[in-house]
């Protein structure tokens, strides 16, 4: 008989609970406001999952700081009566899960926040980022500069107008004018030595051509390495952290980590798009080169084709 009244205990006690927790009921309470202020307002509970405080006519979400008390996150402007009708009007709701353990709204890091908590190695990261964005932007205008191409001019030498190209060629300030110029120039020596103007004329434009290319290599090689030293670094502050306080508090650990992560992420962003760009400019130079040698020995070409012509 004593165990059947235990059990009774029990179920009348479970209903009791179950009951209370699927009530929405509003009581006088205590909470702390947005700016930490303790304040007694009223409090509407939607069982044990949810509460939103009123206070002055304004409302908003309360989330479990610990110890079963709460503090509102967000304040908006509300009447008592509409409040008192219901709240149908609410679309966003903090649920937690109990209120013993407090709970901390996670804020949005800014770049610079994130950079701080990756410690000096993430500063010289972004400050290499930085550099890289700079060297891929002036080689991309060297790059445009060099491969512009008077189309003009060059519909003169495929038609053969000689006269009107020698004439134009020579204001042609472009890297493919140049070299033009530099074979138009040699057009009356043989062609051993006429290739070798080509050659040489080609290799003058090298130094504009691939200006900055194997530092943007450099720089995507060695982003990512940086990245992986700090996180060296981070993992040694958490391991000391770890020696000397153990791991009962997360929060403890948690520079160091950040530390460890942070500067591979930054590693990473800057070397990715470094490589990408950089490989992308060097097929881009390859390209120019081969265009300046065409149009080169055709020029050379065309010469060799005018005089069998009037021999």
């Amino acid at each position: 008989e004593s165990v059947q009244k235990k059990f009774v205990f029990l179920f009348d006690k479970t209903f009791s609970l179950l009951n209370e927790g699927s009530q929405v009921k509003m009581n006088d309470e205590v909470f702390f406001l947005e700016n930490g202020n303790k304040v007694k307002g009223k409090v509407l509970s939607f069982g044990n999952i949810a509460k939103f405080g009123l206070y002055n006519d304004s409302y908003g979400m309360l989330m479990p700081v610990g110890e079963g008390r709460f503090k509102r996150l967000s304040e908006k402007v509300f009447s008592s009566e509409h409040f008192s009708n219901g709240i149908t009007s609410l679309t966003s709701t903090f649920i937690f899960e109990n209120t013993q353990k407090g709970i901390e709204v996670k804020k949005e890091q800014t770049f610079l926040e994130m950079v701080h908590a990756g410690g000096m190695i993430a500063y010289v990261i972004m400050i290499l980022g930085i550099l890289a964005m700079v060297f891929m932007a002036i080689r991309g205008y060297l790059l445009y500069s060099a491969g512009k191409v008077d189309k003009s001019l060059l519909s003169d030498l495929n038609n053969g107008d000689m006269n009107s190209f020698g004439k134009r060629v020579q204001e042609d300030k472009t890297s493919l004018g140049r070299v033009l110029t530099k074979t138009y120039n040699a057009l009356d020596k043989d062609l051993e030595e006429r290739e070798h103007v080509i050659t040489e004329s080609i290799l003058g434009e090298l130094s504009l051509l691939d200006r900055f290319g194997a530092l943007i290599l450099v720089m995507a090689a060695v982003a990512p390495l940086l990245g992986l030293l700090g996180t060296v670094t981070g993992m040694i502050s958490t391991f000391d952290i770890i020696t000397e306080f153990g791991t009962g508090d997360p929060k403890m650990l948690s520079s160091g980590i950040s530390e460890a992560l942070i500067t591979t992420k930054l590693g990473l962003i800057v070397a990715i798009p470094a490589l990408l760009v950089g490989n992308l400019f060097g097929g881009w130079s390859n390209k120019i080169k081969v265009m300046l040698e065409k149009e080169a020995l055709k020029l050379s070409n065309q010469s060799l084709k005018d005089s069998e012509s009037h021999a």
